[in-house]
C-alpha cells in the first residue's frame, strides 16, 4: 500500500490552514491572519489544478446522509473529474503550496495540528492518485472507495450555524468562531450575528460592510424608539451619546469590530424588547 503524503493533500492542507487561520483570528493575530490568508488565496485560485482537487474533496468530505447508490454515482464522478487534471500541473502547484507554507508561514509544528476527519481526507487522497495511476492498486482502491462510500452515507447530524456555511468554509472556523463569540455574550447568536459571523468566516467583505451598516441602522432606530418613551434624563443622557458615537463610527472587518457589531446587535434586539413593553 502506498504510503500517504499528508504534506501533498490538499484537503488536509487546506483544513490546517483554517484551523491556523481561525487561530490568529481568536488571538487577533493580524500577521499570521494576512499571511495564512495570502497563501489561501495566491494558491486555491479558481481555475488551478489545486482548486480544482480541492473542489473534489468538498463533494467527497463535505457530503452526507445519502443512500448507498448516490453515494456510488457520487464516487464515480470523482473519479472521472479527478482523471481530467493535469497531474504534472497539480504536483507543481502543490509544490509551490508547500513552498509558501515553509517559507512563508515558517511554523515547524503547522503539520502537528490534529485533524479529527484526517482518516476520511487521507483515504480521498490515496483514492484520487489511484485512480490518476496506469498501476493502480485494486485492493487498495477498493479498501478507500468503502472508506469513502460509509463516509457518504454516514448521517448528518448537524442543524446548527455550521449548516449555514457555504462548501469552502471549513467546519472547524465555524466552531472556533462560535464558541469565540458565544463565550462573550454568554448566549446563542441570533439570526443577524450568524449571517455576520457566516460573512465574517468567508472573508466576504462586500456583503459583511452592507450587514453592518445595516446593524447601525437597526440599533440607531431602537435607539430613537427607546428614547421617545423613557423618561429618566441621565439615561436619556447616555443613550444620546451612545446613539452619536455608533452612528459616527466606521467599522472596519477585523474581528474587534465584529465583536462590537455583534454586540451592537445584541443591544438593538434588547432595545427592540424594552420598547415593546
Amino acid at each position: 500500500m502506498a504510503r500517504h503524503n499528508k504534506k501533498r493533500n490538499v484537503g488536509l492542507i487546506y483544513e490546517l490552514l483554517i484551523h491556523r487561520l481561525s487561530k490568529a483570528v481568536v488571538e487577533n493575530d493580524k500577521k499570521t491572519i494576512e499571511t495564512v490568508q495570502g497563501i489561501i488565496s495566491t494558491r486555491f485560485q479558481k481555475g488551478t489544478e489545486l482548486y480544482k482537487e480541492f473542489r473534489l474533496f468538498n463533494a467527497l468530505v463535505k457530503t452526507a446522509d445519502v443512500s448507498e447508490q448516490l453515494a456510488f454515482r457520487i464516487l464515480n464522478e470523482a473519479k472521472k473529474a479527478s482523471v481530467d487534471h493535469n497531474p504534472h500541473r497539480l504536483d507543481r502547484e502543490k509544490s509551490l503550496l508547500i513552498k509558501d507554507i515553509n517559507h512563508r508561514l515558517n511554523e515547524t509544528s503547522f503539520y502537528d495540528t490534529k485533524i479529527s476527519n484526517y482518516p476520511v481526507l487521507a483515504s480521498a487522497q490515496q483514492l484520487f492518485n489511484n485512480w490518476r495511476s496506469s498501476d493502480s492498486n485494486i485492493l487498495e482502491v477498493a479498501k478507500h472507495e468503502a472508506t469513502l462510500q460509509q463516509w457518504l452515507m454516514r448521517e448528518n447530524l448537524a442543524h446548527d450555524i455550521a449548516s449555514e456555511k457555504t462548501p469552502e468554509v471549513n467546519d472547524l472556523t465555524f466552531q472556533l468562531m462560535q464558541e469565540k463569540f458565544e463565550a462573550k455574550y454568554g448566549s446563542s447568536l441570533t439570526k443577524n450575528q450568524s449571517s455576520i459571523l457566516k460573512l465574517y468566516c468567508e472573508g466576504n467583505e462586500r456583503e459583511l460592510a452592507t450587514a453592518i451598516e445595516s446593524v447601525k441602522r437597526n440599533v440607531s432606530a431602537q435607539i430613537k424608539k427607546y428614547s421617545k418613551k423613557a423618561t429618566d434624563r441621565f439615561l436619556l443622557e447616555k443613550v444620546s451619546k451612545a446613539h452619536n458615537v455608533i452612528t459616527g463610527s466606521k467599522f472596519s472587518s477585523d474581528a474587534d469590530a465584529i465583536s462590537r457589531v455583534m454586540l451592537l446587535d445584541q443591544l438593538a434586539a434588547e432595545l427592540k424588547g424594552k420598547s415593546n413593553v
